[in-house]
């Protein structure tokens, strides 16, 4: 499609995810907004899985790749929704990093994570 296709998408991938992880470190971690969270990391999670995927289709990715990658990507987008969870108190992004345990306090304001939010 593009003469310089090889060249382009890379450059093209690394802004976007650049601009990607401001936002969501903005969004999702400095901002304090309880109901924008919950409303909205579950599509900003899945659209960066599928973008991801999009651009390992873009970058000319062997079929073959594919059965690491969408498994991967499928794993790690269920991860991120199952393990982060918000304070209804103080809107602080709260993510658990062992898997076998559940987080019952906010780590911010001490407030109980009453659901699955």
């Amino acid at each position: 499609m593009f003469e310089n296709a090889d060249k382009v998408v890379p450059i093209i991938f690394a802004g976007t995810w650049i601009v990607l992880i401001t936002l969501s470190f903005y969004l999702f971690n400095i901002r304090n907004d309880y109901k924008f969270k919950v409303k909205y990391f579950k599509y900003f999670t899945i659209i960066l899985g599928v973008m991801f995927i999009g651009y390992a289709a873009a970058m000319g990715a062997p079929r073959q790749v594919y059965f690491m990658i969408v498994p991967a990507v499928a794993l790690m987008t269920f991860m991120n929704l199952k393990f982060t969870r918000f304070c209804r108190n103080c809107g602080k992004t709260i993510i658990n990093y062992m898997p076998f345990t559940s987080i019952e306090f906010c780590p911010k304001c001490g407030s109980r994570l009453k659901d699955r939010t």
